[in-house]
């Protein structure tokens, strides 16, 4: 049976930790929200861990300094978990690829750093690797004929950030 709860602190108790997303339930992108990080704070003082997790395709080094310019406090969370974190190691067994890449070249810079991939066209390519779309003014739908192409090649997929 389900039952309705108003705020965490009603299920609390139960668990030992706490999985939180970030964009969208502690920040809009620009300011925290207020509620959601007291929320933390009282899930850590009851000893409670809480564990951040966002989908952002990067690794976790730049994301604390993201949440301070949001304005989330560092005491509501222990560890910070990121989509790039585990993309990278799936990244780096493929290496050097070489890759297909789909995903802006600066925003994402950090999710490619280090790893010696090589990128080539689609048709000679090991696998496909999304971090994003290249630009904020495209929609799926606009990679729908490269993604048919992919699969015709049969190319693995592997997206940072869906």
């Amino acid at each position: 049976m389900t039952l309705p709860i108003d705020t965490i602190d009603d299920i609390a108790d139960r668990y030992d930790a706490v999985l939180c997303d970030v964009w969208g339930v502690l920040h809009n992108g620009r300011t925290a929200y207020p509620s959601a990080c007291a929320a933390l704070r009282r899930l850590k003082g009851a000893g409670k861990h809480v564990i951040l997790i966002t989908n952002v395709p990067k690794p976790r080094g730049p994301i604390p300094d993201q949440l301070d310019r949001a304005g989330v406090p560092r005491d509501a969370w222990d560890a910070i978990v990121t989509s790039g974190d585990a993309i990278r190691a799936e990244l780096a067994a493929r290496a050097p690829g070489p890759m297909f890449k789909i995903g802006p070249d600066d925003y994402d810079r950090t999710l490619w750093e280090g790893l010696n991939l090589t990128q080539a066209p689609i048709s000679k390519a090991a696998f496909l690797a999304i971090s994003g779309l290249n630009r904020d003014d495209e929609t799926p739908a606009d990679y729908a004929e490269l993604l048919r192409e992919a699969k015709a090649h049969n190319l693995d997929l592997i997206c940072a950030n869906p």
